[in-house]
């Protein structure tokens, strides 16, 4: 038993030490800011739409920081890390700190408010929020809004419904209002629409949608 319980023991050091040596050093770290360094201050627009959808959402987490970039399609969700500081627990392990930020295409989005209604700029800027929420943008992975793995970009959808439902849209327009976050938001994945939709709806019904059936998409080629 004794011997059984030496060799546990051992078992436990190695993995601490693996783990210690893999652990993520300041110098080696890729700071996702870096396509973003200069962060334009948002108009008072911008920031008083961020407000509504964050209070939609019931956001708890820390304030986001809105920037004006006319050089993103639309918008981009994602973090910068502020520092690294000790962990609580282990002396040897540092957790990163970091800050949630939302990079804007002012002239899209204003297009989009013109043509389609503020209830579609709710909609795109609901799934950067759930982003967030759902801590897509740790500051270890590719940035939310630009190179979103797919089951991430089924995730997000789910806020897009909520606020749709919560804006009072009848199901038709929401069908409606489906065909443009999926051409408009990220990369339309293809293979993943049925689960995209399928997750739209279940925010749709949280927010006290009716109980409806969306449409297949008719995803537009850009390029």
């Amino acid at each position: 038993m004794k011997k059984i319980a030496f060799i546990l023991f051992i078992t436990l050091l190695n993995m601490l030490a693996s783990a210690h040596a893999r652990e993520t050093k300041a110098s080696e770290i890729i700071d996702s800011i870096k396509p973003f360094e200069i962060c334009a201050p948002a108009s008072r627009h911008a920031q008083q739409t961020l407000e509504y959808v964050t209070q939609q959402l019931n956001y708890q987490g820390e304030a986001i920081t809105l920037c004006r970039s006319t050089s993103l399609p639309t918008l981009a969700a994602w973090s910068k890390l502020l520092r690294l500081e000790q962990h609580p627990y282990v002396n040897w392990k540092k957790q990163p700190i970091t800050k949630p930020y939302i990079s804007y295409n002012p002239i899209h989005l204003e297009q989009l408010e013109q043509t389609h209604g503020k209830q579609i700029v709710y909609a795109l800027l609901a799934r950067q929020v759930g982003h967030h929420i759902k801590e897509h943008t740790d500051y270890q992975t590719p940035l939310a809004g630009l190179d979103p793995a797919p089951a991430h970009t089924a995730i997000a959808d789910y806020f897009a419904g909520f606020i749709l439902a919560k804006q009072g849209l009848t199901s038709a327009q929401l069908a409606a209002a489906q065909q443009l976050i999926f051409n408009l938001s990220e990369y339309p994945e293809v293979t993943i629409l049925k689960q995209r939709q399928k997750i739209l709806l279940q925010g749709w019904k949280r927010g006290g949608g009716a109980t409806t059936i969306l449409t297949d998409i008719k995803i537009t080629q850009q390029w």
